[in-house]
């Protein structure tokens, strides 16, 4: 019998890939196995295990290829030897509760959507959790939820700490997806809600008093004091976990509402935290936090109307957050188009991944004098497009693909890794010695050089840059690139809305032409499964009048394609905008092209198809309900926390779609009028 596969591990994944390209073409059944298993076809348990197999036979796998496919196999084998019925959610599938279907796990984390069978990690995380720090995740968030009760009451009358606003950001962020997983850093963080959450209980039942105004309490138990060790406060983050609020039959489909609200405010969190890194806040974002932290601990939690009121209030929010963030990007100036050199140059080296331009440009200062290069990873990519980045000569390349690539790139850089943001994976054992972490990123035994640009300091990571090899002689890149790309000797980036708004009488004459007849917005993350292949197919198989939008990671799915340009303009038909928050500039443009159309949003020519993996993609979907854009396309599966009954008022009420066919859909897009 066929089992359901680890796709959400490696079906498609680069790993897979960098393994097929070292096995020699046509010499091995292995290899054939892993190319019918590209796109999760044709999986069974003995699969994976042949694959282990011929991984620990040495046919000449990186040690770290090895480690992941042995690991793999392994969790396929533990985790489907049981039967498992079927579900269209996590939270649907019949009159049983979630808690009751999934019974006493391990851990229960659903916020991604590689999250395992589309359901939830309940042994181990896909992404590397252990359930140790699953429950660490858990108890920091109702942690958070006191606090945010006390902030959100503080607030009313009149007075909310800007240290407790600013922790919250953190400590939110930290339990995003791919951000820490370091035990003994969320001891710290939940050692300072302690202190934090008693002094603003103190302060708001002082306040109280002296207004003859009776307290109230939140209905989410406290960290003891004293705070317990390590252990005892698994124990804490294990009483408190996901599956506790979904124990009653009635409320599951507001219960789902609240945990993606929830991730929402993580996402929300997240983008003010990059803002927050160039000392741009807004304390509107703050309010909503805490509001919604506070509601969190109500009965209200389980009102599905208002839950959905809430969501849609976080998706606006959400969208002022990116425009801050915008605003802060903005002060290393407006991006222009730049071809970014995907090839090596003689010298030593340091990668950064991640998303934060600040820490970039603070390392770009420090290295500079020293000759030492900077290359960019992942979606740091459009950092080469800002005026007051690329000034610096040492900025000189890109390197690589999206995050999940980083066990099959990093040990190819001849040089130490920044992670500056989500998303790291588990350091193979070949680089992680020259890993580094900074802001809210971190992982166990990896060195952290701080968290705000008051207190990071860069000496050790250059240190280690002037230590290694850096490039020589070597004309490209070592690392094996995805199985059917062509590595692009340049990728251009740098179309934000004012580039392209600045050519828009040129943009209106080609749609009058009918040079172009709809603009795709394909954007989002990337991950690890083979289904992502579908936002490939679906820009492949667009008309040469089509213009794709791009922003996120998801982007190297498709953005080494050359689709030429629009018309005889010369302005190409695949655009990046920047990374996942630039979503904002795709907004700006989709309401001035309104204006200048004298029509609405809902009458263009646009498609808008998302590609989601963690908590941002979230924020930015509900951004996307709260303007009411619609259809949105949304992939590669729906979120797990969503009934059926939930999912049915997003496709009637706001026009959310899954995927289909790319190759149907496309035809269906490029047929309709109007949005689609």
């Amino acid at each position: 019998m066929l089992r359901r596969t680890a796709w959400t591990l490696l079906a498609g994944a680069t790993l897979v890939e960098q393994y097929l390209a070292q096995v020699k073409a046509g010499g091995s059944d292995v290899a054939k196995d892993i190319a019918a298993l590209k796109g999760g076809r044709v999986a069974t348990i003995a699969d994976w295990k042949a694959m282990s197999d011929a991984a620990k036979s040495g046919l000449g796998v990186s040690q770290g290829v090895t480690k992941m496919l042995n690991n793999a196999a392994d969790m396929v084998v533990e985790e489907f030897d049981e039967e498992v019925a079927s579900a269209p959610s996590a939270v649907g599938g019949g009159d049983a509760t979630l808690a009751a279907r999934m019974g006493d796990c391990a851990m229960f984390c659903m916020q991604c959507e590689q999250t395992s069978q589309g359901r939830g990690c309940n042994k181990v995380g896909v992404c590397g959790k252990t359930p140790r720090v699953a429950a660490l995740q858990d108890l920091t968030i109702n942690s958070l939820k006191a606090l945010g009760f006390y902030a959100h009451e503080l607030r009313e009358l009149g007075a909310v700490s800007d240290k407790v606003n600013r922790f919250t950001l953190y400590a939110l962020f930290s339990t995003l997806t791919n951000v820490n997983f370091d035990e003994q850093r969320f001891v710290q963080i939940l050692r300072e809600l302690q202190t934090l959450t008693a002094t603003a209980k103190s302060d708001y039942e002082a306040l109280c008093a002296s207004r003859g105004v009776a307290a109230k309490a939140p209905a989410v138990s406290a960290l003891p004091e004293p705070l317990p060790n390590v252990d005892g406060l698994v124990e804490l983050g294990r009483a408190v976990g996901v599956l506790k609020r979904f124990g009653d039959a009635t409320t599951q489909s507001a219960a789902g509402v609240s945990e993606m609200l929830v991730y929402g405010i993580k996402g929300i969190a997240a983008y003010a935290d990059h803002s927050l890194m160039n000392r741009r806040e807004l304390p509107e974002i703050y309010a909503f936090i805490h509001k919604v932290l506070a509601f969190m601990t109500t009965p209200d939690q389980y009102d599905l109307g208002k839950g959905l009121a809430l969501a849609l209030e976080a998706g606006s929010i959400n969208v002022k957050t990116m425009g801050l963030l915008y605003e802060s990007n903005s002060t290393l100036g407006v991006p222009t188009p730049t071809a970014v050199p995907v090839k090596p140059r003689p010298g030593k080296a340091i990668l950064v991944s991640g998303h934060d331009l600040i820490i970039l440009k603070g390392l770009l200062e420090a290295t500079e004098p020293l000759g030492i290069d900077v290359y960019t990873h992942g979606e740091m990519l459009p950092a080469h497009s800002y005026p007051l980045l690329k000034k610096h000569a040492n900025l000189c390349g890109h390197y690589g693909g999206a995050w999940m690539r980083q066990g099959v790139e990093f040990p190819h850089f001849p040089g130490p890794v920044l992670m500056t943001t989500n998303c790291i994976t588990e350091p193979g054992e070949t680089y992680k010695a020259r890993i580094f972490t900074a802001g809210a990123v971190g992982w166990s035994g990896v060195e952290h050089i701080g968290n705000t640009m008051e207190d990071i300091r860069f000496d050790a990571v250059i240190r280690a840059a002037q230590e290694a090899r850096g490039f020589g002689a070597e004309k490209e890149f070592g690392y094996a690139d995805p199985v059917g790309m062509r590595r692009p000797a340049s990728l251009t980036v740098g179309f934000g809305h004012e580039t392209i708004l600045s050519v828009a009488p040129t943009i209106i004459e080609e749609i009058k032409k009918g040079n172009i007849t709809r603009f795709f917005v394909v954007g989002g993350c990337d991950g690890y499964e083979g289904e992502r292949s579908y936002y490939t197919e679906l820009v492949e198989k667009l008309p040469p009048t089509a213009v794709v939008l791009t922003v996120g990671c998801g982007k190297f799915r498709f953005n080494h394609m050359d689709l030429g340009t629009i018309g005889a303009t010369g302005i190409p038909r695949i655009l990046d905008m920047g990374q996942c928050n630039d979503s904002f500039s795709v907004v700006q443009v989709a309401l001035a092209l309104a204006k200048a159309l004298n029509c609405e949003v809902s009458d263009l020519p646009v498609s808008i198809v998302l590609s989601w993996f963690e908590q941002k993609a979230i924020a930015v979907l509900l951004s996307c309900l709260s303007l009411g854009l619609k259809p949105i396309h949304i992939g590669p599966a729906l979120p797990a926390f969503i009934t059926p009954e939930v999912l049915q008022v997003l496709v009637k009420d706001f026009g959310v779609t899954p995927l289909g066919d790319a190759a149907d859909d496309a035809k269906k897009m490029c047929a309709a009028t109007g949005a689609s």
